[in-house]
């Protein structure tokens, strides 16, 4: 208890420190900008001399050493001559931000809309607020980088607010379950930070196995990153006593948007196979999170499990279909390998949220969201922007506090 207790406090102050740093920004942006100028250049200045001394000590990444060093002193220079070009940079990247977020709740507002979900008015509205947000920062960069920083400024003093009434209360003894994320574009990356720090730290060695074993609790809820490339960014399954439920954009034959949409399907399926098969590429990492959960509970989640399958009809993959015909199975698509190794059960959905899959909102997180939290059950109380990385970053803070429903890791590689 008294290494929580030290864990609760060192987190406390952490907090604290982003709380300060967030009033700096709201009140002091404009001083902010050329300081951050300063950090960047020093930093740039840094990676160059690491590069240039590379040259000389690595004959083995030469090339690399002498294109970054060239990547770094540009950049440096560039910042150095043009001041201006730096705080327009800022804006533009923000803008660009914007202007895509734009795009995904527009697409969202029309998918709502085709499917009469809730929502569509509020995806309306994030649209034209990010347009018009985007535009300005383009328009007049000047101003709005300033503006840029104080809203960051706001955002860290309301997420060090919450994050440090967590553990404050955990100190107290009580449980205070609010919860603020992160900025998607940053929890997105999570799953690979933790990913690199596990690979590297032998602390972590206690977690890791390497074969499927049985789950010490009921429900299990599984975030998946791979070492590299696009799933990177992370994947989410729900299991409830050892049946895996992943909902995916599994059909190469109904995609659209540049393959980023299209109708999602549901595998039910033995968790234990499911794992072997996800494991078989060697580069994919399970972080398996156990909760502990009463009858009750247990049945809650049952119920919304044949909620969901109410709308759903059995979908016949390509591997399936050939196998039915009597064919050769040449099919060789994520999914018909899924069903060769496990037999699943896969299914479409007739209408509502699970109908189509949309890479940037109507993703597998509306699995977990639909069953574990929801007005019904909520046993993961988050709020924020939620993604992959959002979940696996709140799930280890939980573990870490040992007294919250999350009460195992086990990392499979």
């Amino acid at each position: 208890m008294f290494k929580e207790r030290i864990n609760a406090v060192n987190h406390c102050l952490a907090n604290i420190g982003l709380i300060i740093i967030g009033i700096v920004l709201t009140i002091q942006a404009n001083i902010v900008i050329p300081l951050l100028r300063i950090i960047t250049l020093c930093a740039l200045g840094f990676l160059f001399i690491s590069k240039l001394v590379g040259v000389f000590i690595d004959k083995k990444h030469l090339r690399d050493n002498i294109l970054y060093g060239l990547i770094y002193l540009v950049v440096f220079i560039l910042i150095m001559a043009f001041p201006n070009v730096y705080t327009r940079f800022i804006a533009l990247v923000v803008a660009l931000y914007a202007l895509v977020n734009a795009a995904i709740q527009l697409i969202n507002y029309l998918i709502y809309r085709k499917q009469h979900i809730q929502g569509v008015l509020f995806s309306l509205f994030r649209f034209f607020f990010d347009f018009i947000f985007g535009i300005v920062l383009i328009v007049v960069p000047l101003v709005s980088s300033s503006l840029i920083f104080v809203l960051a400024g706001v955002y860290l003093i309301i997420f060090g607010i919450f994050n440090s009434l967590s553990w404050i209360y955990l100190l107290l003894n009580q449980k205070f379950n609010i919860s603020i994320s992160l900025p998607a574009v940053i929890t997105a990356l999570l799953p690979v930070q933790l990913y690199m720090r596990i690979k590297n730290d032998p602390k972590m060695e206690e977690y890791i196995k390497y074969e499927p074993e049985p789950s010490l609790y009921p429900l299990e809820i599984s975030i998946y990153t791979h070492d590299g490339g696009f799933e990177a960014i992370g994947h989410m399954d729900i299991s409830l006593n050892g049946t895996i439920y992943s909902y995916g954009l599994h059909d190469p034959e109904a995609r659209f948007l540049m393959g980023s949409a299209g109708e999602g399907v549901l595998v039910v399926t033995d968790r234990d196979a499911f794992f072997k098969n996800s494991l078989k590429d060697g580069k994919t990492m399970i972080f398996n999170f156990q909760l502990d959960v009463d009858e009750k509970q247990i049945a809650q989640v049952q119920s919304r499990i044949d909620l969901l399958m109410k709308d759903a009809y059995p979908f016949d993959c390509k591997a399936k279909r050939q196998m039915d015909a009597g064919l050769e199975v040449t099919a060789d698509d994520y999914i018909s390998r899924v069903y060769l190794d496990t037999h699943c059960d896969l299914y479409k959905f007739k209408e509502g949220p699970f109908k189509t899959y949309f890479v940037f909102s109507q993703n597998c997180i509306q699995l977990a969201d639909f069953l574990v939290r929801n007005t019904e059950i909520d046993l993961l109380m988050m709020s924020g922007v939620i993604t992959p990385g959002a979940y696996l970053s709140f799930l280890y803070s939980l573990l870490e506090k040992n007294n919250t429903i999350v009460k195992n890791l086990v990392i499979y590689k």
